[in-house]
């Protein structure tokens, strides 16, 4: 997997959790989870859709940090 979790955790109001990661070459990426697919798949799950979605260049870069926007369908694919 090209993120590596780092165990720092946040939460966005009552819809979006957070965490941080790094990618391969050690840059900071933020993971942008629904806490729908945080709560019923796991951060396992998601950081394997993160990564996915990472590797296809599927993210955002807001302020210079890469972020990448995680729902249960994600998970699914």
């Amino acid at each position: 997997m090209s993120l590596t979790d780092t165990g720092e955790r946040t939460t966005d109001g009552d819809f979006n959790q957070r965490a941080l990661a790094k990618g391969n070459g050690g840059e900071r990426v933020v993971v942008v989870a629904s806490s729908e697919a945080v709560e019923d798949l796991g951060w396992g799950a998601v950081f394997s859709a993160a990564g996915r979605k990472y590797d296809a260049g599927d993210y955002q870069t807001v302020k210079g940090v890469k972020q990448v926007r995680i729902v249960s369908s994600d998970c699914n694919a």
